[in-house]
């Protein structure tokens, strides 16, 4: 049987603006006509170019877009327009040289979008472009109800929209948990967790992919300009705010946790024993013990306390380590204090640890209402009479008064949503973040 599309030629996209007038184009420079009853193929100027995209907005504007490469390796970008009579080269369009043109979409002739490997271009008269959205994942596909709506989406979980004022990332797209939250202000806040950066200013949240794709579970600053993220396999990257780069850590562990008392004094930590330091030029990795290290915070340069398996607590007093009494052998998995005389530490048992100050280094246990045998996975406070758990395996924010702990809020009231992170600028301002890209956002 003889296809009705009269070509043996791959065929790469189709659009038709009405039931007798249908294109489908694709390799070879081909592009087919549907009239209602047959296809045929239109005379086109280019016989070596692959096209990718085909789309229109009536019978007179047509638009078709590819690669100059025979063999769809690659190429250069090339544009054709059909203006009801005949197939023509796109002119004074921008250097497309070096990445095809894999897809495009128009609300009429003046409103054009193409999507390249390198970013969206747009023609409103006059062709602008490239722009990058969000990360700077490729894109692959766009399309849209009219020049105020206008979706694109492409590799990584992208999805980004055009409503009239540029293009925005919809975090909706992403469904990394978080891990790890802070902020230099209430109105600038980080967000990280798996393969996702977010972040809020100005009342909203953007996102990005982290840098080389780098798996990240804590985040900690030192200012607006000055942030460190650590995660899987050693992973420590840095915003100097403009942009997250990879930093030249040489670890290999996995990093759950990272802390500092200022932009030269940083600490990371995380599996078998590793801790590692930062003095503003170099980070110097060292072991202390064998364990995973959950967790680490500190009043001061000369104050730092580790978490980790087991019960273990370590203190470091600005020259050495030194083992505490914990009284536990359950995994610790947080530690926050307002002071070095007001620290607790938080565990996998649901337990509450709390050291005053004591020279024997001893840690006391506390009664919360925090359940028995359930993790704790984070503890934040804004000063000792005001301080938060994520109890109940992060279902449930329990709050410290100063005279009586309480169970404060649920996440389980409409579906089980696990927290993991905490973070407030300050006693009326308070995030947490957990399962599926959730942060909510709490203010007394």
């Amino acid at each position: 049987m003889v296809p009705d599309s009269v070509t043996t030629e791959s065929l790469l996209s189709v659009w038709g603006a009405d039931s007798a007038n249908v294109w489908t184009v694709g390799s070879a420079g081909t592009v087919l006509h549907w009239d209602g009853t047959s296809w045929g193929r239109q005379e086109f100027p280019d016989s070596a170019s692959t096209l990718y995209a085909a789309w229109g907005t009536s019978t007179s504007d047509v638009w078709a877009a590819g690669s100059d490469s025979p063999c769809g390796c690659g190429g250069n970008g090339v544009l054709f327009h059909y203006d009801g009579v005949e197939w023509t080269a796109a002119t004074g369009t921008p250097d497309f040289s070096g990445q095809p043109i894999y897809a495009g979409w128009s609300s009429g002739p003046s409103d054009v979008w193409l999507l390249r490997p390198d970013g969206i271009y747009h023609y409103d008269g006059t062709w602008s472009g490239p722009e990058i959205v969000g990360s700077g994942a490729p894109l692959w596909s766009i399309t849209g109800t009219s020049a105020t709506n206008v979706f694109a989406v492409g590799s990584l979980g992208t999805i980004a929209r055009n409503t009239g004022s540029g293009w925005v990332p919809m975090s909706a797209a992403e469904f990394d948990d978080v891990y790890g939250l802070w902020g230099s202000s209430a109105s600038n806040v980080w967000a990280v967790g798996g393969n996702t950066i977010r972040h809020r200013t100005g009342g909203a949240w953007d996102w990005e992919i982290t840098p080389d794709f780098v798996y990240l579970e804590a985040v900690w600053g030192s200012s607006a300009s000055d942030v460190w993220a650590v995660g899987d396999a050693g992973a420590i990257v840095h915003y100097d705010g403009a942009s997250w780069s990879v930093a030249d850590s040489s670890l290999t562990a996995h990093l759950l946790s990272v802390w500092g008392s200022s932009s030269t004094d940083v600490w990371a930590a995380g599996d078998g024993g590793t801790v590692a330091h930062w003095d503003g030029a170099t980070w110097t990795p060292q072991t202390i013990g064998s364990g995973i290290w959950h967790g680490l915070w500190g009043s001061s340069s000369s104050d730092m306390f580790l978490v980790g398996d087991a019960g273990e607590i370590q203190h470091w007093n600005g020259t050495a380590f030194s083992p505490m009494n914990s009284g536990s052998t359950e995994a610790l998995l947080a530690v926050w204090g307002s002071g070095p005389t007001d620290v607790y530490a938080v565990g996998q048992d649901g337990s509450v640890l709390h050291y005053d100050g004591n020279g024997s280094g001893d840690w006391t246990t506390l009664v919360t209402p925090a359940e028995p045998g359930t993790p704790i996975y984070g503890i934040w406070g804004s000063g000792p009479n005001d301080i938060y758990l994520l109890a109940n395996f992060g279902l449930d924010l329990v709050h410290w008064d100063g005279t009586n702990w309480r169970k404060a809020v649920s996440f389980s009231v409409n579906a089980d949503i696990f927290m993991y992170a905490i973070w407030g600028s300050g006693q009326y301002d308070i995030y947490t973040g957990g399962d599926l890209s959730t942060i909510l956002h709490g203010r007394r």
